[in-house]
């Protein structure tokens, strides 16, 4: 008789690595467009906002 082969661990699997690889890029790109997006304007991500310097803020600049 032959000898039984081992199982494989489960997060050796195939389905495994796809998820982790597609998980790994979702968050990649997630935070790197969060940070990259700190250098626009405030007001861009707001609809109707106030633009900077008007409304609110420090009075007599």
């Amino acid at each position: 008789m032959a000898p039984r082969r081992r199982r494989r661990p489960w997060y050796r699997t195939r389905a495994y690595r796809l998820v982790r690889t597609a998980v790994l890029v979702t968050v990649l790109v997630t935070v790197g467009s969060r940070c990259a997006g700190r250098d626009t304007p405030a007001t861009a991500g707001r609809a109707g906002g106030a633009a900077e310097g008007e409304g609110e803020g420090e009075e007599g600049r």
